[in-house]
């Protein structure tokens, strides 16, 4: 059995005519509720978290920050060696 799919744009057109508020409707209702998401996860969670005191010493990794100072270093080292730089500009007269 084989199936043809034919889509013609009269019959389209009529679809959308007949039901346009109802499909603006469904994608006004989907984008609500996506706007509702949002507020959820940024707005409402954030102001309502109960932060904890820590109540003892905050201890600290050295090697951790010294490998993020190091990659902090390197970053502006290589920043500077780009800005430092010069390039053609074809914009100049």
């Amino acid at each position: 059995m084989k199936i043809k799919l034919t889509f013609s744009i009269e019959k389209t057109t009529y679809f959308f005519k007949r039901y346009y508020f109802w499909i603006l409707g469904a994608i006004l209702l989907v984008l609500f509720c996506f706007n509702i998401f949002i507020y959820y996860q940024y707005v409402y969670l954030t102001t309502n978290t109960n932060v904890i005191p820590i109540d003892g010493q905050i201890v600290i990794d050295e090697e951790v920050i010294e490998k993020i100072t190091k990659v902090i270093e390197e970053r502006e080292d290589s920043l500077v060696r780009v800005k430092s730089k010069d390039y053609f500009n074809p914009f100049d007269d």
